[in-house]
């Protein structure tokens, strides 16, 4: 098993981890998750629920 890991950079976070998975055939995304709250999801979102919406493999979600 081999495990990378890379920086993205781009304006749309979640959209450039998903791009770059798909494109690369990954198996698993693990992402950090941090405590928001509702109001501060609403109006600012969650890279890592888009990312879990958007993947085409797995994610695994974790908290700090």
């Amino acid at each position: 098993m081999k495990i990378r890991k890379k920086h993205l950079v781009g304006m749309q976070p979640a959209i450039e981890i998903t791009k770059y998975a798909k494109k690369n055939k990954f198996d698993l995304i693990v992402m950090n998750a941090h405590n928001k709250g509702n109001l501060e999801r609403f109006f600012l979102g969650s890279v890592t629920e888009e990312v879990i919406r958007n993947a085409g493999c797995a994610v695994m979600s974790v908290k700090p």
